[in-house]
């Protein structure tokens, strides 16, 4: 086990953080008035706020954010999911080579961010949709199907 998961900055008196990691949105139903809230037809929740949740693998959320379209504009260097994804890392505290594994699926995962957690020596696995790899070289699509 690596040394930077006993590290009290990690776990302190409620014990310590476990290596998987993971990164998804979850939505909060609301139905009072907010400009943060959104509006999305044909959902289960329709009317509910974005939360945006840094998880460990036994469910405890690690720090989170929430979503709001009309915050002051800033230069968004991965997208809004990459850059998420940095946010949150960052509040938690979480730095590279500590032994933790992050997770998230594609509405994070960009060819450039991997890039960057890769650079910084994160260890991080997300998933991609077809059409957003650029130039990177992969199997034919109907091979990856199978």
């Amino acid at each position: 086990m690596n040394e930077g998961l006993h590290n009290t900055k990690y776990g302190g008196q409620y014990g310590r953080l476990e290596e998987s990691l993971s990164i998804d949105e979850n939505m909060i139903s609301y139905y009072g008035k907010h400009y943060a809230k959104q509006f999305i037809r044909g959902k289960p929740i329709r009317f509910r706020f974005r939360n945006w949740a840094i998880c460990s693998s036994s469910g405890y959320t690690l720090n989170f954010g929430i979503y709001m379209e009309r915050k002051k504009q800033q230069e968004k260097v991965f997208g809004i999911g990459g850059d998420t994804v940095i946010f949150l890392l960052e509040k938690a505290q979480i730095t590279p080579n500590q032994g933790f594994k992050i997770f998230f699926d594609n509405c994070f995962t960009s060819v450039k961010l991997m890039k960057y957690l890769s650079d910084k020596e994160f260890c991080a696995t997300g998933t991609i949709q077809d059409g957003t790899t650029k130039n990177c070289l992969m199997s034919d699509k109907k091979i990856m199907e199978k």
